[in-house]
């Protein structure tokens, strides 16, 4: 039976909550302060302690168990984390999203009673590697601009592609492209690529696989397809590539409401990449991307 004491932070069938009387009634019952008021219940079905799941893929796919103090922070949980599983990592280097309804990124400072997350909870941990657009592997009608992080093009010429400075071929990797101004619904085209695409074509004879996100259509070779939602100024897309066994999964997200898997079955190794059209268009590749170098 656990040890509680007044004021204490436990979790129960209600959720969270605090100990407010250790004899409510009669003997081993508490009464705990909870979400939806004060509650009495039996103290075999208080826990001061939750199990949480993490997921990682660096190094490999892997799940890790532990328990931790209803009262934890965020922070409390990188720390143990990294200290029984990657001691040389910083905490600033690493990252904890909770994939319920909208991917949430957690914050040092949080408690896991202030995020709602309860027992049998499952967190994904994210590595922080930044890339930003390639000055070598764009069209020559693109300015990059705010240390390479934006791509400007402003010209009536024709589709024009720019590629970023890494690419993957294995893991799973995140990255977010702020929409900063278009023109026409099928200015920005947001995907991934072969190093030897064609920079100055439309992007769909091969080779690349993307989104558009001002047109709400998904587009590769041979295909164009109604997909997600159409996306405005200021919309932050976030883009997924996960390998599995060689193959690939590219999906897309505006503000973190996912649309689910775009394409599946790519193969190779692929690079972050963005297609520009008519007019002034600018999109902003947001700085550290969270990258799981393999699997």
């Amino acid at each position: 039976m656990e040890n509680l004491t007044e004021n204490q932070v436990v979790y129960t069938f209600f959720g969270y909550g605090r100990v407010t009387n250790l004899n409510a009634r009669r003997d081993g019952f508490v009464e705990i302060d909870s979400k939806f008021g004060k509650v009495i219940t039996k103290r075999e079905r208080v826990r001061t302690a939750v199990t949480i799941f993490i997921k990682t893929f660096y190094d490999a796919r892997r799940k890790f168990e532990y328990e931790f103090p209803a009262s934890a922070t965020i922070l409390d949980v990188k720390e143990r984390f990294l200290a029984q599983n990657f001691p040389d990592m910083l905490t600033s280097s690493i990252r904890l999203i909770y994939p319920m309804g909208s991917l949430r990124e957690l914050e040092g400072d949080q408690t896991l009673e202030d995020l709602g997350i309860g027992h049998n909870a499952q967190l994904i941990m994210t590595v922080l590697q930044s890339f930003t657009w390639d000055e070598q592997l764009k069209g020559s009608s693109i300015q990059l601009l705010n240390d390479n992080y934006m791509a400007n093009k402003n010209s009536e010429t024709q589709y024009e592609l720019v590629l970023a400075t890494r690419g993957f071929a294995s893991g799973k990797v995140y990255w977010e492209i702020k929409i900063d101004t278009y023109y026409e619904p099928e200015d920005i085209i947001i995907g991934v690529a072969n190093d030897d695409v064609n920079l100055y074509t439309r992007p769909n004879i091969g080779k690349f696989w993307g989104y558009i996100a001002t047109g709400a259509k998904k587009i590769a070779e041979n295909i164009y397809e109604d997909y997600g939602e159409t996306c405005h100024i200021g919309d932050i897309i976030g883009i997924s590539l996960e390998y599995n066994k060689g193959n690939a999964t590219l999906s897309f997200s505006r503000n973190g409401t996912s649309f689910g898997k775009a394409f599946t079955d790519l193969y190779g190794k692929l690079y972050p990449a963005v297609g520009l059209y008519y007019g002034e268009v600018q999109v902003t590749l947001l700085s550290k991307p969270r990258f799981s170098p393999q699997r």
